[in-house]
Order: structure tokens, then C-alpha cells, then sequence
């Protein structure tokens, strides 16, 4: 298991849920629309022009991805914190960590643990990590605690491995990748550019 290279600068990354389906159509209508697997999350990954120096230690970091072989630790670093704090990313609500409680419906999740007042609003990223499995998800309706107790509704649902009592990241989520065989390119010339894609896994 390695961490994404944190010494070469990349342009702003969104993780993409992807939810597998199939549809149905019939005289040009969806008529049926189901969900055959769990759905997962890609990230496309693309550097700004790089000098030698990081040119060299990114081809260093895509050999040690051994072509999606081994889990690579991706931690955004766009959007790293929740929405509430994108001016104070050190307040003490989200350095801290939760626990994860109580699932309904697959969805909602109670995080315990929590300081008083910490708020999530939709879009926010929070990841659980559960030994070396993780987890990120996305909120869809946020909360503000009234207590050391807050409970939203992500936008996938809670994965099996994710235990009760696994910790909850609220400030630089994390997600367990690999490398997508054959999606890396760089370019030629004294400062190259390169983009890769990465693809969620449980550990």
C-alpha cells in the first residue's frame, strides 16, 4: 500500500461515482432500470507542466503502482475539507475523528464522537476506514450536531467491510485506489504534462 505522490502538482480532481445499471427501452422509453453491481468511485488524475525533477519521480510512483497492483492511499487535496470550513481548515470540529454508528437503510449513517456544532452539507467528502479497508462517500443530506451524535445520508451505500465503530475522516478523506491498467500518458518535451485514472477498491 502506497500514498498518492504528494511531490508533483496536479490540477483539481473530482472523484466520479459511478453506479452500474441497466436499461430497459422500449419505443424509446426507459421502461426498466436496474442496478447490477455496487457502485464505485474513478478519479482522473492530470499534472500541471512538470519540470525533470517531478517528471522523474512521477515515473518512479507509477513503477512502484506496479500497473494497478498495489493500493495506492488517495487523499484529495482540491477539496479537503468540509464546505462550512473552507476558511478554517484547522477548527477542531473536523480534525477530529467520529466512529461509525447505527446504518439504515444503507444510506444514512449515524457517526458518533463528533464535537458539538460540527456541520456536513451536501457535496462535503467524509471517508471511513475500517483496518485497512476505506471507504469515501459524498453527502447528499447534511446535518449540524446537537451533540456528540450526527447522522446524514451519503450517496452509496454504507460497504459491508466498513465496521461498526470504524473511523470517520472529516478533514482529508481517504479512498483505497489502484492504478487502471494502461491509463497513463505523458507527454514529451522539457515540461511534460501526464494523467492517469484511478479506480476505487476496498483495501
Amino acid at each position: 500500500m502506497i500514498d498518492l505522490i504528494s511531490t508533483v502538482r496536479f490540477l483539481p480532481s473530482y472523484p466520479q461515482l459511478l453506479i452500474p445499471v441497466s436499461q430497459t427501452r422500449y419505443g424509446g422509453r426507459a421502461i426498466s432500470t436496474v442496478e447490477y453491481a455496487d457502485p464505485y468511485r474513478v478519479i482522473d488524475m492530470q499534472t500541471v507542466p512538470m519540470t525533470a525533477r517531478e517528471a522523474v519521480q512521477l515515473q518512479a510512483f507509477i513503477a512502484a503502482a506496479r500497473g494497478g497492483m498495489e493500493t495506492i492511499v488517495y487523499r484529495p487535496t482540491h477539496i479537503c475539507v468540509p464546505r462550512a470550513y473552507w476558511g478554517d481548515p484547522n477548527n477542531a470540529k473536523i480534525t477530529g475523528t467520529g466512529a461509525r454508528g447505527a446504518v439504515a437503510n444503507g444510506y444514512t449513517v449515524q457517526i458518533t464522537g463528533v464535537s458539538t456544532g460540527l456541520q456536513l452539507q451536501p457535496g462535503d467528502l467524509i471517508s471511513f476506514k475500517s483496518g485497512d479497508y476505506r471507504q469515501m462517500a459524498q453527502v447528499v443530506i447534511g446535518a449540524i450536531a446537537s451533540s456528540t451524535t450526527i447522522t446524514v445520508t451519503v450517496d452509496q451505500p454504507i460497504a459491508s467491510y466498513i465496521a461498526a465503530g470504524a473511523t470517520v475522516l472529516f478533514k482529508q478523506p481517504e479512498l483505497n485506489t489502484r492504478l487502471v491498467a494502461g491509463s497513463f500518458e505523458m507527454t514529451v518535451g522539457p515540461r511534460p504534462t501526464a494523467k492517469f485514472q484511478l479506480i476505487e477498491v476496498p483495501k
